[in-house]
């Protein structure tokens, strides 16, 4: 489990049963239970793959931290720069609800509308979340 704080205040991030193994770059696939998240206020909304088990849930890249594909992409360097993104395009996971466009969708989870919502890194969280 990854979560972000932004310099726009906003708090998101996500989950995959996925090992984040870096060496294997590219798409990676799962059993669908990836999902991605953020705070509207003080409640936490999820964000669902639209179809899970049959898409792309995550992906790496070597200039990336963590990405989930379709949706938020954290690179190296994210507290100096403004180079990560949030770009929904209602892919592989469900657009936020209300939302059905890829600035809005972005803008609404990371505070940011731009064409391509952009943000910076102020903290990440990571956690090894195990069933047990």
């Amino acid at each position: 489990m990854i979560v972000v704080k932004n310099g726009y205040g906003k708090i998101f991030g996500g989950y995959t049963d996925i090992s984040w193994r870096f060496s294997n770059h590219g798409k990676q696939y799962g059993a669908g239970n990836s999902y991605q998240f953020f705070f509207q206020g003080n409640e936490a909304v999820k964000i669902p793959l639209r179809n899970p088990g049959t898409g792309a849930e995550i992906s790496f890249s070597k200039d990336e931290y963590f990405s989930f594909y379709d949706g938020i992409t954290v690179r190296y360097n994210c507290n100096k720069d403004y180079r990560s993104t949030a770009i929904f395009e209602g892919a592989e996971y469900e657009y936020p609800t209300g939302t059905s466009s890829t600035n809005i969708a972005g803008g609404l989870v990371v505070g940011s509308y731009n064409y391509r919502p952009i943000f910076q890194c102020l903290e990440i969280e990571s956690w090894l979340v195990s069933q047990g």
